[in-house]
């Protein structure tokens, strides 16, 4: 059964992401534009810390709360830390989290166009705040995030007014895409990906048709690939070395035959040592399909009453089930496994026993591999379903 799990006000997204220590984190992005964040105080118990502002961490939130005394050192000192710079949120309009070389880290994009990161730090995975992550749009010329303001490095233009959203892989901490205002293709790219964390900037991958929406995945260990959906709703294929030579695009390439149309992709992506670029999408009409690596053409997903209006991938950890989920045209919560040892895919079934209608939702596992799922309702309230076992929910 889907439980309430409050909200500060109105969110209209949440996303989640499990830590180093096991903790789950939920950030939410509110109507708006500010940015909340609540998270577990201890891995696999149901006791969270509350919502709170998204900007720096509490300067002493590892060692434990609780008590009046506390309380009140801690809102001071989170007063504090929010009035030095970059501590508190810009106000964002797209919002994309993701774990990676044992830190977490939230990207964001405001109204203006311009890029922000927020990323645990060590000691104690503190977060960081937020800081400009690349271009400022609307201040003419600048230099890449992460490069010496002092340098001689010639600097670079903004990308034609800017990003309106980041999204990044799983399993690829180190990339970091942009989808332009002009429906442009860009990447920024961590060149030291542990601390102190280096960026090589905004540099715009070759010119598509155009895209609404990316999804990214890693076939392998040596390819990255961009899967994009144009204004025209065709579907378009790009990869490169994830190594070094990043920049080596192959080139886009329809990715499906002429009359193929969807308006939402995900890509399975990466399981614990496991790659996996089987690729999912929603037809026009909500009809769900799929794509196997090496294959050719779409094939149909599950019976024709089968419809999705919203589709995310349940990645795969240490043996556990690879599957898919989404939500229906009536904002109910569904999802279908593949199995490990025969690959086979199991039926499109109900996520919960109850009918609790979402707008959005999102999956990640806990210490125990255990999914949780949060999602929004029309109203902006946030709700929380576990998994009781594997493969079983309430």
């Amino acid at each position: 059964m889907w439980e309430f799990f409050g909200g500060p006000q109105p969110l209209r997204m949440v996303l989640a992401e499990t830590n180093a220590e096991g903790r789950i984190e939920v950030v939410g992005l509110a109507e708006d534009d500010s940015v909340w964040h609540n998270e577990q105080r201890t891995p696999t118990v149901d006791d969270w810390t509350g919502w709170a502002p998204f900007g720096r961490s509490p300067l002493l939130s590892p060692f434990g709360r609780g008590g009046r005394l506390w309380t009140m050192i801690e809102s001071g000192l989170s007063r504090l830390e929010d009035l030095l710079s970059s501590g508190s949120g810009p106000g964002l309009g797209t919002l994309a989290v993701h774990y990676g070389f044992g830190h977490m880290a939230a990207f964001g994009v405001a109204r203006d166009g311009n890029a922000w990161i927020n990323r645990q730090v060590s000691p104690l995975r503190r977060w960081a705040g937020w800081r400009p992550f690349g271009f400022r749009p609307n201040q003419g010329r600048t230099g890449p995030f992460g490069s010496d303001p002092n340098s001689s490095t010639r600097p670079q233009r903004p990308p034609y007014g800017g990003l309106r959203e980041v999204i990044v892989g799983n399993g690829l901490g180190h990339l970091a895409f942009g989808l332009g205002v002009d429906d442009t293709v860009w990447l920024n790219r961590a060149t030291r990906p542990y601390e102190p964390v280096t960026w090589t900037g905004w540099k715009q991958v070759e010119p598509g048709p155009g895209f609404s929406s990316l999804a990214i995945g890693q076939p392998d260990t040596s390819r990255v690939e961009i899967i994009g959906i144009a204004s025209d709703n065709t579907v378009w294929r790009n990869e490169a070395p994830s190594s070094g030579a990043i920049d080596q695009w192959s080139g886009w390439q329809p990715f499906g035959a002429p009359g193929d149309q969807f308006r939402a992709v995900t890509v399975l992506g990466i399981g614990l040592l496991t790659f996996d670029a089987e690729v999912f999408g929603l037809a026009l009409d909500d009809t769900i399909w799929r794509r196997e690596p090496g294959s050719a053409a779409w094939v149909q997903f599950g019976t024709a009453a089968d419809r999705l209006s919203t589709v995310l991938p349940i990645i795969s950890y240490s043996g556990v089930a690879v599957g898919v989920a989404g939500t229906a045209p009536d904002g109910t919560a569904w999802y279908a496994e593949r199995d490990i040892q025969s690959g086979q895919w199991g039926p499109l079934q109900q996520l919960g026993s109850d009918r609790r209608q979402l707008r959005q939702f999102v999956l990640t596992r806990d210490a125990t591999h255990l999914l949780h799922a949060f999602g929004t309702d029309d109203d902006g309230n946030v709700w929380h379903q576990p998994q009781t076992t594997p493969a079983a929910w309430p």
